[in-house]
């Protein structure tokens, strides 16, 4: 039992220089690792949709709640891409400052435009649908149940 319990531990040193060297090699800071790996874990632990006689209409609401703020997010962009117009020549403002928050604004769009298109197919409405007119919809409730159960 002691010299198998010794191989097994060389291999595993073994491997544990090997997969050191390949991180070493790819370069990848640990913190970065770390907290990729703490995105995974929760990821994975997080529990599963369950079936609900609301679902649909949570999704819905979800939905709406995301609209609203692209909604402001859009504005706030607009604000911003008019203080850039105008302001330039005046010189008043921080090019450098504002030349990012646009384009965070831009990023923070895009990402939210992303969500609420997946959310709006899990649903299977595009975006011509007036989603106050489908709450309560049994198409749409059994639907999410489906996926729920599905996933």
């Amino acid at each position: 039992m002691g010299s198998w319990l010794n191989r097994k531990w060389i291999n595993c040193q073994k491997r544990k220089t090997q997969a050191q060297a390949d991180l070493d090699e790819l370069g990848i800071d640990m913190e970065v690792l770390r907290a990729e790996w703490a995105a995974q874990i929760k990821e994975q632990t997080k529990p599963l949709v369950r079936r609900s006689a609301n679902l649909g209409n949570k999704i819905i609401e979800e939905v709406l709640a995301l609209r609203s703020t692209l909604n402001l997010y859009k504005h706030e962009l607009q604000k911003v891409e008019k203080m850039l117009e105008t302001e330039q020549h005046n010189g008043a403002i921080d090019i450098v400052e504002a030349t990012t928050s646009y384009a965070e604004l831009q990023m923070k769009c895009n990402r939210l435009q992303l969500v609420i298109d997946q959310k709006q197919k899990n649903l299977d409405v595009d975006g011509r649908f007036n989603l106050r007119k489908l709450l309560d919809n049994k198409y749409i409730q059994t639907r999410m149940n489906a996926l729920a159960l599905k996933k």
